[in-house]
């Protein structure tokens, strides 16, 4: 893994061998916290030329539905264009587990989204579907 940003909210990586993003959430971040971060992983995304990222959003807390609505609407826009087409995000047990099974992989017209409880599944899920795409 390469550390391509680090702070106190957030880390962004990049994984060399499989040519993916890992964002980090280590705190709740406040709103622009949440969005500088977000800001900054479209600057890898572009950097790095991939649209797969690894999400661990376990301590991310509860987003404001003004960040929530910016993050699927201007963010993801921006996102698309920069070629955003697979996400595996890692929530929290008690989040995962009101999550009906037949939500955890969702596509979205070209994005794929996989949700997960553990940080290793994410990234195996995410390492076989880069492989895949190679």
């Amino acid at each position: 893994m390469r550390v391509y940003f680090d702070n106190d909210f957030v880390n962004i990586e990049y994984n060399t061998d499989y040519t993916f993003i890992v964002l980090k959430w280590k705190i709740a971040p406040c709103s622009d916290d949440f969005r500088q971060g977000l800001h900054t992983l479209l600057l890898a995304m572009q950097h790095f030329k991939t649209g797969k990222v690894v999400v661990d959003a376990s301590q991310l807390g509860t987003l404001s539905s003004e960040d929530q609505e910016w993050s699927v609407t201007s963010w993801a826009n921006k996102a698309v264009r920069a070629g955003y087409s697979h996400q595996a995000t890692v929530v929290s047990k008690d989040i995962f587990s009101k999550i009906p099974k037949s939500e955890r992989l969702t596509n979205i017209g070209i994005l794929t989204f996989a949700v997960f409880e553990s940080f290793e599944d994410a990234i195996r899920w995410m390492e076989q579907a880069t492989q895949s795409y190679q």
